[in-house]
């Protein structure tokens, strides 16, 4: 056995086991609490609830294996050491390897299996806010529903306080008349420095001007367009 650190990971596929660094109720230090397969840097990836031990503790049981020869080590070392959730051994593992997802297929059985699962996890949940089954339900309830006045004014009440928007009517009305400061007068003056438009001419009308008002005003705009 040969014991890996996260920058220097095995070769290929392989086995390895997170060890136990104090006794516990069911096994001694030193025993094997998770054994799982992999390639790359599957040891210091996050499985689930199961803990991440230092490197120290993380040891490389096999490498260089093929997928088919990890998937069989993996199932035998589970077997040996049996699981805690099943009452026959140390392992926190939830499966009995050998099972695992790379370039694996599912079988018919466990597809339905595991439809059946999830079908049976979802009743009784409750509907999401943007679920179509409750928009048509909030649709019918609304249908034939006549807003009063007294509707109303609880929302002007929830409105008060409340920051005017930047195109709202009360919001236009407060910068009409509203004079430009001789500072932000300077300060537009000093962003625009160097910045030139091309020069355009209207059909038209025949007028010349920067492009960005000259398309505010003229081309299709134009009042001699006709």
């Amino acid at each position: 056995m040969n014991i890996y650190s996260k920058h220097h990971p095995p070769s290929r596929f392989y086995v390895y086991a997170y060890i136990r660094n104090k006794n516990s109720k069911t096994a001694p230090a030193g025993s094997p609490y998770y054994i799982g397969k992999g390639t790359g840097m599957r040891p210091w990836e996050r499985h689930n609830k199961i803990p991440i031990p230092n490197d120290s503790h993380i040891v490389i049981i096999e490498q260089n294996l093929t997928l088919v020869g990890s998937l069989a080590l993996e199932r035998r070392l589970i077997r040996w050491y049996g699981r805690k959730d099943l009452s026959t051994g140390i392992l926190l593992n939830k499966t009995d390897g050998g099972d695992g997802s790379i370039g694996l297929v599912w079988s018919i059985e466990k597809r339905e299996e595991h439809s059946k699962k999830l079908i049976g996890k979802n009743l009784g949940r409750k509907l999401g806010p943007q679920s179509p089954e409750l928009i048509k339900k909030r649709a019918k309830a609304n249908l034939g529903r006549v807003v009063t006045e007294e509707s109303n004014e609880k929302r002007r009440r929830a409105m008060t306080g409340k920051k005017l928007g930047p195109q709202s009517p009360e919001h236009l009305a407060k910068r009409i008349g509203k004079k430009q400061t001789e500072q932000t007068r300077k300060l537009k003056s000093i962003l625009m420095t160097g910045k030139t438009q091309p020069i355009v001419t209207c059909p038209h009308c025949g007028k010349i001007g920067g492009s960005s008002n000259m398309k505010r005003y003229h081309f299709t705009k134009c009042k001699q367009k006709n």
